[in-house]
């Protein structure tokens, strides 16, 4: 027979940490687990990203209009794109490792 604690309090524990949490945050007004510097520099506000980031193992779909599209290779890789709507192609960029595209 095992003389080892079996663990299963331990979410009851994260549970009751939780709840003192929470608790905690209603009478500061204000969440109490809140990084401080992340608070200060966007101050509750989303933040609006001027690039998308293309790599191959993390595709991007689409971007939004005005965002320039970032694309990242562990290898130098050569780059064709065509902006949606357009007929014109951008130039081939050959044998890089990082591109952005203007859109």
């Amino acid at each position: 027979m095992s003389m080892r604690p079996s663990g299963s309090a331990m979410p009851l524990v994260w549970a009751h940490a939780e709840f003192v949490k929470l608790a905690t945050s209603i009478r500061a007004g204000r969440p109490v687990d809140r990084p401080e510097a992340v608070w200060l520099r966007y101050a509750g506000r989303r933040p609006h990203p001027t690039h998308a980031h293309w790599a191959p193992w993390m595709p991007v779909a689409t971007i939004r209009r005005g965002q320039s599209l970032r694309v990242l290779s562990d290898v130098p890789t050569a780059v064709r794109w065509r902006v949606a709507g357009r007929d014109d192609a951008g130039p081939p960029a050959a044998s890089v490792r990082r591109f952005t595209v203007r859109t």
